[in-house]
Formats: structure tokens, C-alpha cells, sequence
């Protein structure tokens, strides 16, 4: 895959890095990333109410979805005066970087587990939250 600009010139999202992550992750563990995740994370935490799926999921206590923004022409374009219900389809590859649903109450666990270094180490933690500058200085 060729680079979308030299590395520190521009910031661009990109799912990649998390698919390959989660390739990993399944080698070295042999479970899927679902599965990972749920033994590893989800379940010690009691969140009971946390997996993947998409908008065909039926996922108890799971909130709608809704948009700003409506496909016309296949085309993305604002539709600043009346929010539209919408569905998110993403196939397991995709798990990695998207597909999570989670509740507020489970989301509050993790937070709480995030917070007391239960997941990641302190260190590792505030590198998290700091933020990279690029080349030219700006963040």
C-alpha cells in the first residue's frame, strides 16, 4: 500500500493499522479478535452487554443510529435541518476498526478500568492522551 504523504507531514485516518493489529492478535492468541477481546477484556469487567455486530444485530439497550448527513447521487452531503435514521453494515473483517457496540453502563466500566491502569500502564496511558505533533510543529 503506497504512503499518502511522508510520515510527520499530514494526519490521515486509516483502519489499516488496526485490522493488522487485530491479525496479530489472532495469531499469536488463536481466537478471534472477538474473542480476544471478550476473554481478555470484556468479561473480567462484568461488561456483560459489550460484542460486535452491525445495524442487523440485535443488540439489547443498544441506541440508534442517526445522521447529519444523507447519501444522495452516492454522494455524502448535509442535511443540517432534519437528522435521518441510518444503518451501519460492517462485514467481521472490518471488527477490528469498527463494529463495536457497547451499552453506557459498560462503557463506564471500561472507562473506570482505563482510569485505575487496569488495562493499559500509567506510561502507556498518558502517551495515549498526548498529542503527536508533526513535523511543522502543529498538533
Amino acid at each position: 500500500m503506497p504512503l499518502v504523504s511522508k510520515p510527520g507531514e499530514k494526519w490521515e485516518y486509516n483502519q489499516t493499522g488496526y485490522m493488522l493489529l487485530g491479525m496479530i492478535i489472532e495469531k499469536i492468541s488463536g481466537l478471534t479478535f472477538e474473542e480476544f477481546l471478550a476473554r481478555r477484556f470484556f468479561r473480567p469487567l462484568g461488561m456483560t452487554a459489550t460484542g460486535f455486530g452491525d445495524s442487523r444485530e440485535v443488540v439489547p439497550r443498544r441506541s440508534s443510529l442517526y445522521s447529519l448527513y444523507v447519501l444522495r447521487d452516492k454522494k455524502l452531503v448535509d442535511s443540517p435541518d432534519k437528522i435521518h435514521a441510518t444503518q451501519f453494515l460492517y462485514p467481521a473483517y472490518l471488527y477490528m476498526g469498527a463494529g463495536l457496540n457497547t451499552t453506557a453502563s459498560d462503557l463506564a466500566k471500561w472507562d473506570a478500568a482505563l482510569s485505575a491502569g487496569k488495562i493499559l500502564k500509567p506510561a502507556t496511558l498518558n502517551s495515549m492522551w498526548t498529542a503527536a505533533r508533526l513535523n511543522d510543529g502543529t498538533v
